[in-house]
């Protein structure tokens, strides 16, 4: 349960809840409860995260995919990177990162998965009492606050598009 996945530009959220998600397994369904489709812009950003946090980005692939190359794609966050010393590597072919761009990175990466936390927050806040009692145990701040935030969190998660988390 929770799991996030990010398959064709689409970020999926199976259901937080254990139950919900093995009654919709059981049931033959899907347990995703939540997606937001990432723009072009957003999926070349997400893409750079990626690459360069496997140390490594190849431009002529993300050329490929996008049908652009990094620099037109992307012109904002390269000379941001290119002004700060972050490339150590930067030709026709790939992009590595200096030491200060592997910290420029972590700093980035930092940012997105502090909204993932937030989305993460309120899929928790959303699940049933008995669940919060397991995750939280009896009578914590989490399990009240969990079981106060319940209807709104559920709208925002169980129901509808994931909206509002940012994206790189």
């Amino acid at each position: 349960s929770g799991a996030f996945s990010f398959l064709n530009g689409e970020l999926c959220v199976n259901t937080f809840s254990l139950s919900a998600y093995g009654k919709a397994i059981g049931e033959g369904r899907t347990p995703v409860t939540g997606t937001r489709v990432f723009r072009k812009t957003e999926r070349m950003r997400y893409r750079f995260l990626m690459g360069l946090f496997g140390l490594s980005l190849d431009k002529c692939e993300f050329e490929r995919d996008f049908g652009v190359t990094i620099e037109r794609g992307l012109p904002i966050e390269m000379a941001f990177m290119r002004l700060n010393g972050a490339f150590d590597v930067d030709d026709t072919l790939r992009l590595t990162l200096t030491p200060k761009g592997r910290y420029l990175l972590v700093a980035m990466m930092r940012q997105f998965f502090i909204g993932v936390n937030g989305l993460r927050d309120q899929a928790r806040d959303a699940l049933p009492a008995a669940e919060c009692e397991l995750l939280f145990g009896d009578g914590s701040q989490e399990q009240t606050k969990a079981q106060d935030g319940a209807a709104a969190a559920a709208a925002a998660v169980e129901t509808e598009d994931i909206e509002h988390l940012p994206v790189p």
